[in-house]
């Protein structure tokens, strides 16, 4: 069958192209547009430019589209209309990016269980690639490349971590693409496959007191913001927050018992949104009311507090997001040759320190910290290895 000259259309994405076969001329309707793509072809002209109208109607009126198109989408065309129409983090729009690109020829349709397990797999013997616009090394972070095949990748390989970063970014692009468009999702690889764990042996590094005594005179060395990021080092080794939603913080969320009815200072809390939580997209997350230490009650009420303008205003606003702070945390350790610490120690550090000091059960330590599993907490609760005895001592001397 011969191509003939394509016929342009006044609807966008669209085209019609004649066909000459054995049984006279036919007319190929094709339709690409925002990730969605489908084409049929009809004995008459009429016919193909009555199916571009239909199919563009139903687009602007949000209507469901055919299945069957879709299935012909690759993962790639998917995942960059995902990232075109998203605003979405550094971090998650670089691994998005990836995908679209490793995935590029894959056809929805093909997208099963099996080949998503096989993916997964294969990824846990992958070096992880450089990002095409990371030309240059970091003196902070180690930035070790090898290069495979004319291919930069760092000298590291997937962690479990990563995998599961990986599997949730997938789900999420894919489950949006469905509604958006209209069409059902297929949750059946995300239930079949099992979901990586977060840590294949759980990190156990903590923030030593001396460790947290050299990164504050550290910053005595910085050129701006140096006693905004005292006040954020302590805050993250208090508050047992994850940075992230930390930096998301705003005055508004904080009340302040000694104001309010009970006029005392431990009815304080900090409300955490949902939204605002990394693991806000789960089934059972809630808003978090998360309760203070002292120390952090006296940090934001004497420190933070002449940094406030409104009540809209973010906690922080001194860094653009969560990445620019770490950039500066590293280079606070490397200026004290501290090795192998991550701003997640610190809250590590703030989880054990609820373990060591109060009586607060998994349940409320939940509640501040915002963990959904208690197994996750069970590492910590070595610290109290003689609890029971002393409770059992307690509930004796009471009789």
């Amino acid at each position: 069958m011969k191509e003939l000259s394509v016929i342009k259309t006044n609807v966008v994405g669209a085209t019609i192209v004649p066909r000459e076969g054995k049984k006279g001329t036919t007319y190929q309707a094709r339709f690409l547009r925002d990730g969605f793509q489908t084409s049929k072809t009809y004995k008459t002209l009429d016919e193909a430019q009555a199916f571009i109208v239909a199919i563009n109607t139903s687009l602007k009126n949000r209507e469901p589209v055919n299945p069957a198109s879709v299935g012909r989408l690759t993962l790639g065309q998917i995942f960059l209309d995902y990232i075109s129409k998203n605003e979405l983090g550094r971090e998650e729009h670089n691994r998005v990016e990836r995908l679209a690109d490793e995935l590029k020829d894959v056809p929805l349709e093909k997208f099963t269980e099996d080949n998503f397990e096989k993916y997964l797999l294969a990824k846990k013997d992958s070096y992880v690639p450089v990002p095409l616009h990371y030309k240059k090394k970091h003196k902070n972070f180690n930035s070790n490349r090898i290069n495979i095949d004319g291919t930069e990748y760092y000298n590291k390989k997937y962690s479990s971590r990563h995998i599961r970063s990986i599997f949730f970014s997938i789900k999420k692009a894919l489950k949006w693409h469905a509604k958006k468009y209209k069409y059902a999702f297929n949750e059946t690889p995300f239930k079949e496959v099992k979901t990586p764990s977060a840590w294949e042996k759980p990190r156990t590094r903590e923030v030593e007191p001396f460790e947290f005594d050299a990164l504050l005179d550290a910053t005595n060395g910085l050129y701006r913001n140096q006693e905004q990021t005292r006040i954020m080092l302590k805050f993250l080794y208090l508050s047992a927050f994850r940075i992230g939603e930390t930096m998301l913080i705003k005055w508004k969320d904080f009340y302040d018992g000694a104001k309010g009815i009970e006029k005392n200072p431990l009815a304080s809390y900090i409300h955490i949104p949902k939204e605002n939580q990394k693991t806000g997209h789960h089934d059972g997350v809630n808003d978090r009311k998360a309760a203070l230490r002292p120390e952090l009650y006296k940090l934001i009420t004497e420190e933070l507090i002449k940094f406030k303008t409104s009540d809209d205003d973010l906690m922080f606003p001194f860094w653009k997001n969560a990445h620019y702070f770490y950039t500066r945390f590293k280079s606070l350790c490397a200026k004290k040759k501290i090795e192998g610490l991550t701003l997640h120690d610190f809250r590590h550090t703030a989880v054990s320190w609820f373990y060591m000091n109060t009586w607060l059960t998994d349940l409320e330590i939940m509640s501040i910290t915002g963990h959904l599993d208690a197994n996750t907490l069970r590492r910590y609760a070595k610290f109290r290895s003689s609890s029971i005895g002393h409770k059992i001592s307690v509930g004796l001397n009471k009789t």
